[in-house]
């Protein structure tokens, strides 16, 4: 994010924009790229970052505008289907784009983007991913070593699903804070959930210590949630290789320095 002060008003626009290009070219505040909407069980809340930080539409997190790109993107960006087999590619081991485009069948549902279209990282579950498992067979899959549910539900033995105990893990990670607040204590941790003992549910927070309300943190733990931390250095993926880079760098420019002396 570009920031523009020449005219006393805090503004950016997308770099990938052609620059005095006025059909391509539109300013943005702090004000309205912090904002985003949440939908859940038919609702729409408001939401707006903390101050100083935009929200990412592709990451889907707020942070700082220097790193937030996308301030004139509305909604995500709806990823075109490969085309894969139908792509008729020449060489036998290659998939199709999208576009049409032939890459190497590895190369899809890897977790790079390669595609220009970025098709061979859009369609990458069970039933899209052409590099996913084969189906399983129950015929060969047998207990205590191998088991067959293709959707996660069948059970074991053919027992009747009240009959079965499930243990189910709520954990989150990253900041507490008014952003989420409502999230956790109104839509989730409710009431009216409940344990079959009669307990209400509870949770495992990792609180990173940037943007985080310690008010709301000890809220959590008053009620019985669990707390455990991130380090106060913790940064987010990509800021922690930088970091972690920068620190080798410096211990062997210390080292260098130690073997001269």
């Amino acid at each position: 994010m570009i920031i523009d002060n020449t005219e006393g008003e805090t503004r950016g626009h997308d770099p990938h924009d052609s620059p005095g290009n006025p059909e391509r070219e539109e300013l943005w505040s702090y004000e309205e790229c912090a904002h985003y909407y949440l939908c859940l069980d038919g609702d729409v809340f408001e939401f707006r970052c903390s101050p100083g930080l935009m929200f990412d539409v592709k990451r889907q997190l707020c942070d700082e505008p220097l790193n937030v790109h996308n301030c004139d993107i509305a909604t995500e960006i709806v990823i075109p289907k490969p085309l894969l087999e139908l792509a008729a590619c020449a060489n036998e081991t290659h998939l199709g784009c999208a576009d049409g485009a032939c890459l190497p069948a590895d190369y899809f549902c890897d977790g790079s983007n390669d595609c220009f279209d970025s098709s061979d990282e859009g369609w990458c579950d069970a039933t899209t991913d052409p590099n996913t498992p084969p189906i399983c067979d129950p015929g060969s899959c047998q207990l205590p070593d191998c088991f067959c549910s293709s959707d996660g539900t069948k059970i074991p033995g053919g027992l009747d699903v009240t009959q079965v105990p499930q243990m189910i893990l709520l954990t989150f990670n990253g900041a507490v804070n008014h952003e989420n607040w409502d999230v956790f204590t109104k839509h989730i941790m409710i009431a009216d959930r409940k344990n079959p003992n009669g307990c209400g549910i509870k949770a495992t927070f990792f609180v990173s210590h940037p943007y985080t309300n310690y008010r709301h943190v000890q809220k959590l733990w008053n009620d019985g949630h669990e707390i455990a931390v991130n380090s106060i250095t913790w940064l987010p993926t990509g800021r922690r290789e930088a970091a972690v880079c920068t620190y080798m760098q410096g211990r062997a420019h210390r080292f260098g320095e130690g073997m001269q002396s």
